[in-house]
């Protein structure tokens, strides 16, 4: 109920149907993209800690 009021003031559109997809696979294919999204993240990730590090290294 509140999904839909939420996308109703948002102008957003409504499905009025059951869709296309199942949610099994509509999960498979979240965890699959999500699987791709991890894996660059995790290669471009710079926690705060290797931050401060390289601006310590800058000040030098």
């Amino acid at each position: 109920m509140y999904e839909v009021a939420f996308l109703q003031f948002n102008e957003k559109e409504v499905l009025e149907h059951k869709g296309k997809i199942s949610h099994e696979v509509a999960v498979a294919l979240a965890l699959d993209e999500y699987e791709k999204y991890r894996v660059v993240q995790d290669r471009e990730y710079l926690s705060d800690f290797d931050k401060q590090l390289l601006e310590l290294q800058r000040k030098k």
